[in-house]
């Protein structure tokens, strides 16, 4: 059966409309570009492998995925969180092989674009092109951000900083509602994401709980309070660049 790939970009779409105008003719080669078929992926399974070299990058239209590097020992870490709208894999286009995989983190579905249908899009879209790769920077400035609050934060304020992040990206995709996002995301992973151990990770939230600046139930994480949890975060949103202007 066929698939409406013009519904299922919508997320993508509304992702880059945010940053600038798309016209009619950038959507009609988004659409072509896409893949004709939807993939499902369940909550803990690796959607693109560390070391693999893909020949399509991957965008998630539903669900919660991250960016994980496995070391020697066991261990992993986490660098980065996508939502519905964002590539995972984008910069695979030029990179090759790569240095990090992409778990799951809840039920997901994904629709990949081949990398010879990108490239034609380079080669006769140059605006289009230019978004994609804004797209790619804005993640890489996101990963900065990570860094600069790991090394300049404590760890309460590395928390509350990533809860921020996760807010607003929520909000500007339009998946919270009254200060109420998903996150799907065990205290284990939430851990790796922080670089902290899980007993660190339990006290950072049961401290934040206790200041009555957050309530995290189940998969969901509710912000009772902006101003201090932004304050402890010494929260700046402008590297997530959510400004909408010619590209």
């Amino acid at each position: 059966m066929a698939i409406d790939k013009h519904a299922l970009l919508r997320p993508l779409f509304e992702r880059l409309e945010a940053l600038d105008a798309l016209t009619e003719e950038e959507r009609a080669a988004l659409v072509d570009a896409a893949s004709n078929e939807v993939r499902t992926f369940a909550a803990k399974q690796e959607i693109v492998a560390q070391g693999s070299r893909p020949s399509a990058s991957t965008l998630v239209l539903s669900g919660l995925s991250a960016r994980q590097t496995q070391l020697r020992d066991g261990d992993r870490l986490i660098s980065g969180l996508h939502l519905s709208g964002d590539f995972v894999d984008l910069h695979s286009l030029v990179i090759g092989e790569m240095d990090h995989g992409i778990l799951a983190m809840s039920d997901c579905t994904v629709i990949t674009f081949p990398h010879s249908k990108l490239r034609d899009i380079t080669a006769t879209h140059p605006h289009l092109t230019r978004m994609l790769w804004l797209v790619t920077l804005i993640d890489a400035a996101m990963h900065r951000q990570w860094l600069v609050v790991k090394g300049g934060l404590d760890s309460l304020g590395e928390a509350a900083h990533l809860l921020c992040e996760m807010y607003v990206r929520h909000q500007m995709a339009g998946l919270a509602r009254d200060r109420s996002f998903p996150f799907p995301l065990t205290q284990q992973d939430f851990g790796d994401a922080l670089g902290k151990s899980l007993v660190q990770t339990n006290r950072v939230i049961q401290t934040l709980r206790k200041l009555g600046v957050i309530a995290w139930q189940g998969h969901q994480v509710t912000i009772l309070d902006w101003d201090q949890l932004a304050e402890m975060a010494e929260f700046d949103p402008t590297y997530l660049n959510f400004s909408r202007e010619p590209r």
